[in-house]
């Protein structure tokens, strides 16, 4: 019999499922934390190129919305790498490409 105040174990399943969780959170607060740095560093140096140059903003502008469509291409690649694989490890699925062609 169980005392009332021992916490029963969790299944290893669940282990892997918090581990498998976490593991998203960091890897979304740091592409976040990526995407806002790289564009507020690029934004800075086309700050300083648009003093030196005693240019209007150009530099600032061009800089900032050149890291963000790199950032923003980079994460849309890597996101369609992602569901393609995960897509693959489906029961059923396997790897491939046209199921029609599949022999049964």
């Amino acid at each position: 019999m169980r005392r009332p105040c021992e916490h029963p174990q969790r299944p290893v399943d669940d282990q892997h499922s918090k581990r498998e969780l976490n593991s998203g959170f960091a890897t979304a607060t740091s592409r976040g934390l990526e995407f806002a740095a790289s564009v507020a560093l690029f934004g800075g140096v086309g700050w300083l190129i648009d003093r030196w140059l005693g240019s209007a903003p150009i530099a600032l502008i061009v800089l900032g919305v050149l890291a963000f469509v790199g950032n923003f291409a980079r994460t849309w690649y890597a996101y369609e790498a992602s569901m393609t694989k995960l897509e693959a490890d489906l029961p059923g699925r396997g790897r491939i490409d046209n199921p029609e062609s599949a022999q049964p």
